[in-house]
């Protein structure tokens, strides 16, 4: 199967509200493509908004902000990470990696071309 097709079910299903088919869906995308950076990062955003396995979310987002550190989704990892500091009582460090999700985005609106997909 298509890593692809399996990252697009994924997102179907959160559309439909289906938390576990997405969780499923995300995990496959990432056995069939280790390197698929978004993968990771839309993962890991799930842990994060059904507070399942913080420390889980912090590793995806991590992985995919590795994989791909300028994508234009990388700042969601950034955003991911801040999100569980602060939840754990870490405001510096959620802090600085809200700041790097923000300098990533900023050079993202400023850079015409194949980041302005929308």
């Amino acid at each position: 199967g298509s890593y692809k097709a399996a990252f697009n079910l994924g997102k179907l299903y959160e559309r439909l509200g289906d938390r576990e088919g997405q969780r499923e869906a995300f995990r496959r995308a990432i056995e069939l493509n280790p390197g698929f950076a978004e993968g990771h990062l839309f993962l890991a955003k799930l842990y994060l908004d059904f507070e399942q396995n913080l420390d889980e979310a912090i590793a995806l987002a991590r992985k995919g902000i590795e994989l791909a550190p300028e994508s234009e989704f990388a700042p969601l990892g950034h955003y991911v990470i801040a999100d569980v500091y602060s939840r754990r009582g870490k405001p510096a460090e959620a802090q600085q990696e809200a700041a790097r999700g923000r300098a990533l985005e900023s050079r993202h609106s400023q850079t015409p071309g194949p980041h302005s997909r929308r």
